[in-house]
């Protein structure tokens, strides 16, 4: 049987005659007509399908039946799947967990818009995403091409079949479904695409970084998308021998859901909740075992350790991840893994942790003393390759689980990783010391806080804003925001709150006066911005002098304006070599003639006369945070240091849940190590907090006279807890006269 196609036409309703037509497929007028048809159908009725046209036909002749009056109409095939070849670029006919491609092309010319539905997974009923790329039908599609690496999609495993549902070829518009102005055309032309799952022998993670390297699966997701938030999910297959799930996941700065549940064929196929998680930085923290949908608030990674000791776990049984976004605009990071087993020893508890007596140094000044030292503790590779190490971080951050301290004030693991806090240089992992001490000096700090008008958080506004800086002949840089009144008295009021706080502590316009040296971190979208708020809006700042001059007002088109003339300062100050801290805190403020002039690294979004807007992207709050310095007259005579680790039951403990109103099955319960009966036992989160701590010094001067002469004292260690208050000390080492005069084995080796 002869191919056939079918073709779409119209005519203008302004068409003079009356009709009907008669439709010839050659210029033989006198032949039997192909079809006929009346004047409304092919202008009323548009577009008019003609079917069973003959493949290889190209016009056609057209007959006014009354007035006898004949035209042409040039044709073409709408099988353009085959006709313009069409296909998607970057697109694999396999691929683990996700779906990646890139743009939609072809061998006609102009394929300029499209959406394309995802159906599936095994079927071609059950829509799963909507892609597309072009302005034309930018609300029928929620992710747009390409979407490859960080924006590939996450999908559970199967099989997707892509159909084309719109797509403009040469400024014709094909649809799917036909309609008014388009040409009626068989979608269903693209190769499928099977996701794979992820299983505990396969692996994604190609990250190198101690902290994630011991992650079998890396899955990440970065979209731009201006429609609802879309929701993902992965397939994870387990084997029987499993019996933990490691995951790290990221949320940033808008909290995002994670959510694993537990499908096996020992309960039907029916899925079990093992996890409900709402992670980010703008996040609580919020858990209670019997809460299905818990929350942890984190600037990194939060760590958990999913126990499956309570589930039987059969060949082809599988976890179900599932991330929801908060926003449409998301980026999130989820590294996980599956463990047979979990080690919950560590050399971390049989380390002696004393300290190496040939580093330990003092080193005198004019008003201060430098105490260095360093204390003994595990190899980076042992560490490395521990269980307890590579998971069960506590901290929510890329590394540090072990802790130090200063002045009897615990820092969180969160300022820095274990690299940062340890000497990796070492055959020994060393926890390296370097107190200061000094008496009746006058110690310079920084004080940092955000204006009473709070933070600054992205905002839209229904009209552009626009970003620009410009330069004045003496080189300082003019920073110019038009837009709204909203948007200009938003940043007008900012400024005066900010200003008014600073003066309020002590602000100076005299650069003989500490107060002189402050600023203000004005806030403004990245130049890479994109067109809504969300994980990926991450502002931009800029230090700016108060003595700066502001003006507002309205540009000849109507328009609303903020210019900050961002003035320069010159240091007019002096500090004795007593002034701790003072003349390095001073060049810091500096910066902002770096930012003014444009010196990087400020001038990365703003160059010379140039600007950039955002579909009206501005910041609440933008004159967000004040930094300003203070002077005291401090001593210190004692500093003390120690490492300790930090454990609690939320991170390890697993509760599953299932029902159509959530409820815990205790019977399923599982929990990875017991840490209850070591160290301190205190209670967080309805649930237990656990110290562990290896070693707790003090060094200090007896005698202030004496600034050459230091002692180090120890509390005692038992079952890794010690007495915080030193009430039990121990004298340990003590360097007198220019000698060491004592040093305790129990404490000092080397």
């Amino acid at each position: 049987m002869p191919t056939t196609f079918s073709a779409a036409t119209c005519l203008t309703s302004n068409f003079v005659s009356p009709g009907p037509f008669n439709i010839y497929l050659t210029d033989d007028y006198g032949s039997t007509p192909f079809s006929s048809v009346t004047r409304d159908q092919l202008t009323l009725d548009c577009p008019f399908i003609f079917n069973n046209i003959p493949e290889g036909t190209t016009t056609l002749y057209v007959k006014d039946v009354v007035l006898l009056y004949c035209f042409t109409i040039p044709i073409r095939d709408n099988n353009i799947c085959q006709t313009c070849n069409l296909g998607l670029s970057k697109y694999s006919a396999t691929t683990i967990t996700r779906l990646s491609c890139g743009f939609l092309t072809g061998s006609c010319q102009n394929i300029t818009d499209y959406v394309i539905h995802w159906y599936g997974p095994n079927d071609i009923t059950t829509l799963q995403k909507r892609t597309g790329f072009g302005s034309v039908f930018s609300g029928e599609y929620d992710i747009a091409h390409p979407f490859l690496g960080n924006s590939s999609i996450p999908l559970t495993e199967g099989v997707y079949t892509p159909i084309i549902q719109k797509v403009i070829v040469g400024g014709l518009t094909f649809s799917n479904t036909g309609g008014t102005n388009s040409i009626l055309f068989d979608g269903n032309c693209l190769p499928t695409t099977t996701i794979q799952p992820l299983t505990c022998f396969n692996r994604t993670n190609t990250r190198t970084e101690y902290w994630a390297s011991g992650y079998n699966h890396n899955i990440t997701f970065s979209s731009q998308s201006q429609g609802t938030p879309q929701p993902v999910s992965s397939t994870y297959i387990l084997s029987p021998t499993t019996k933990f799930i490691a995951w790290k996941f990221r949320g940033k700065q808008i909290p995002d859901t994670i959510k694993l549940s537990f499908s096996g064929s020992s309960y039907g196929g029916n899925e079990i909740g093992l996890e409900n998680w709402v992670i980010g930085t703008n996040s609580t923290n919020t858990y209670t075992p019997s809460l299905i949908s818990k929350s942890a608030s984190t600037f990194g990674y939060f760590t958990k350790i999913t126990c499956l000791t309570g589930l039987t776990i059969n060949t082809g049984d599988k976890i179900i991840i599932n991330i929801i976004p908060a926003e449409a605009n998301t980026d999130w990071d989820l590294l996980i893994t599956c463990l047979d087993n979990f080690n919950c020893n560590s050399c971390s508890y049989t380390n002696p942790y004393k300290i190496i007596g040939s580093t330990i140094t003092g080193i005198t000044g004019d008003c201060q003393t430098n105490i260095k030292l360093s204390i003994s503790a595990c190899s980076l590779n042992t560490l490395y390759s521990e269980d307890y190490f590579k998971y069960y971080d506590t901290t929510s951050n890329e590394g540090g689980r072990v802790n130090k301290q200063y002045n009897e004030v615990i820092r969180s693991p969160q300022f820095g990783n274990l690299d940062s806090i340890f000497s990796s240089n070492s055959p020994e992992l060393k926890y390296d010391s370097n107190p200061l001490f000094y008496y009746n000096t006058n110690n310079c700090s920084n004080q940092f806080t955000y204006t009473p008008l709070g933070q600054a958080f992205c905002q839209t506004d229904p009209n552009d804003v626009t970003y620009r800086k410009t330069f004045l002949t003496d080189g300082r840089g003019v920073f110019g925001i038009t837009g709204s009144s909203t948007v200009i008295s938003t940043y007008y009021n900012s400024w005066i709150s900010a200003l008014n706080y600073s003066n309020g502590v002590g602000g100076s316009t005299n650069n003989t006066n500490l107060g002189y040296y402050r600023f203000f971190y004005m806030s403004f979208p990245k130049n890479n911005h994109p067109n809504s708020c969300g994980d990926q809006s991450g502002k931009a700042q800029t230090p700016i002098h108060p003595t700066s001059m502001v003006s507002t007002g309205t540009t000849s088109t109507g328009n609303y304006f903020f210019n900050i003339t961002a003035n320069t300062i010159t240091t007019g100050i002096t500090f004795s070599t007593c002034d701790i801290g003072c003349l390095s805190r001073i060049y810091s403020v500096m910066g902002v003639n770096d930012s003014s002039t444009g010196n990087t690294p400020y001038n990365q979004y703003f160059s010379a006369n140039t600007s950039f807007g955002w579909y009206g992207i501005y910041y609440s709050n933008p004159f967000e945070s004040i930094w300003w310095m203070t002077a005291s007259t401090t001593t210190v005579s004692a500093q003390t240091i120690g490492l300790k680790v930090d454990s609690n039951g939320w991170t390890t403990n697993t509760y599953p849940y299932s029902g159509t109103s959530p409820s815990i099955i205790p019977s399923l319960s599982g929990s990875v190590c017991n840490f209850k009966n070591l160290g301190y036992i205190g209670s967080s989160q309805e649930s237990y907090y656990n110290q562990l701590i290896f070693c707790y010094y003090t060094i200090l001067y007896p005698n202030s006279a004496d600034t050459r002469s230091f002692e180090i004292w120890s509390a005692p260690i038992v079952n890794y807890s010690a007495n915080t208050n030193f009430n039990d000390a121990i004298l340990a080492y003590r360097y007198s006269g220019g000698n060491v005069t004592y040093s305790s084995s129990t404490y000092i080796i080397g």
